[in-house]
């Protein structure tokens, strides 16, 4: 291997090089740079290294205006900066210290653009609206996230909570500016409709603080939320059932079919309108309800009567939904049909409450209130119609037969006597 002799040679001002023994560059054989200086007595060395790589890194490098500087010159300027820098206290003292320092400043110059960033997100933070927060990060959120209930969300909060909070920045929001919102839905809507406004401002801020949006307290965690009796006593009798069916059929067959199916399964508007083909399987009496608005999906029996419609019905390779909509997809909403057959028979005349009104909903309700009137279990009818807990199956109870008066009868039978020991007392 060829290598670079060992005599230095003098450029002047502490600057010096010695040749490589073969390689050359152009014309001239490669040289080696170093420089040495002196400053109170001691002596420091500068190594520069070869002219050949310093030209491979300058012609990486994008042209200037001008001619470009030699190696030599370069080291000379670069030596002359190191021992004025050292004379003076001053940095670099060495390429390596150079060096150094460029990485100090690359930190500092990261620490002060992640501190403005830091800065700026605080600004964004403070500056970010209600509005903006709900529609270009909260609604997309829960678009992305699958939830059906977005539409609703998006619904009600324009009509009753943009106005009042849209315009405020997030932070601004406080307690009694979300019981604002609560009075003024509650002059003219139901507590139900209340309860939905703040809980879709609670989730917004709830969303917030998970993300990092907002640093505060939930401004909803000192108002207090109404919790709005809604539950229906009301069924239909089995006698009603059989006249809503029948003149439902007069006006569309497959409506009637829709409500039998509730009627008899207890299945809900949207999980029968999404029933499938494949989800009814008539041999073993059983229907699949798939992606319920719980989300546990489960699997039920359904009476002769449901088998026995659903085979008639029945058309081999026919894909799709069992009761679609017009335009083939699946049906949303309730039919206004089966409002106005319930009126056509009268079967709300008189009552005001629109709780206790009949409905295409008092189909489930009328399902499990049957089933608790024939005796079957509370926990039973809970598993088949989908309650995730026994508080939605306990307004059944009072409909099992003499289920109640027969616990506290127990209490009326006579107590056995039993033997007394008498207590010894010892003197």
């Amino acid at each position: 291997m060829a290598k670079s002799s060992n005599k230095w040679g003098s450029l002047g001002n502490g600057l010096q090089y010695r040749k490589h023994s073969e390689r050359k560059v152009g014309l001239r054989f490669d040289r080696y740079f170093r420089g040495r200086y002196t400053v109170l007595g001691k002596t420091t060395t500068i190594r520069f290294g070869w002219e050949s790589e310093w030209k491979k890194i300058e012609s990486t490098k994008k042209s200037r205006t001008g001619a470009r500087k030699s190696f030599e010159d370069h080291c000379e300027t670069e030596l002359i900066t190191y021992r004025e820098n050292k004379r003076m206290g001053l940095r670099p003292i060495n390429p390596d210290d150079a060096r150094e320092m460029e990485l100090e400043k690359a930190q500092a110059e990261a620490e002060l653009k992640d501190a403005e960033e830091q800065d700026k997100a605080i600004e964004e933070k403070k500056s970010l609206t209600f509005s903006e927060l709900f529609n270009n990060h909260y609604i997309p959120f829960v678009k992305a996230e699958g939830k059906k209930s977005w539409s609703q969300e998006a619904s009600l909060y324009k009509t009753w909570i943009d106005s009042p909070l849209g315009k405020k920045r997030v932070c601004d929001i406080s307690p009694i500016d979300v019981e604002r919102v609560k009075h003024k839905v509650g002059k003219d809507r139901s507590e139900r409709t209340v309860q939905y406004c703040l809980a879709i401002i609670r989730r917004v801020y709830n969303f917030a603080i998970i993300r990092d949006f907002y640093d505060g307290v939930n401004p909803t965690k000192k108002v207090k939320i109404p919790s709005p009796d809604n539950a229906r006593t009301r069924f239909f009798t089995r006698v009603q059932a059989e006249a809503l069916l029948l003149n439902l059929h007069e006006k569309s067959p497959q409506l009637s079919q829709i409500t039998e199916v509730s009627l008899f399964s207890g299945l809900k508007w949207g999980e029968v309108a999404g029933l499938l083909w494949p989800d009814v399987n008539i041999d073993q009496k059983t229907i699949f309800v798939r992606d319920p608005k719980n989300k546990h999906s489960r699997t039920i029996p359904m009476p002769e009567r449901l088998q026995k419609m659903f085979r008639s019905t029945y058309k081999e390779g026919i894909p799709g939904y069992i009761f679609p909509s017009k335009k083939g997809g699946k049906s949303t909403w309730v039919s206004r049909t089966i409002k106005r057959v319930i009126d056509e028979l009268k079967m709300n005349d008189g009552i005001t409450d629109s709780r206790q009104k009949l409905s295409f909903h008092s189909c489930r309700h009328s399902f499990c209130s049957w089933l608790a009137m024939e005796g079957v279990p509370l926990h039973t009818i809970g598993a088949l119609a989908g309650h995730r807990n026994l508080r939605a199956t306990q307004r059944y109870a009072h409909l099992l037969p003499d289920t109640l008066q027969a616990a506290v009868s127990l209490l009326d039978k006579p107590s056995e006597k039993a033997d007394v020991i008498p207590l010894e007392i010892n003197g």
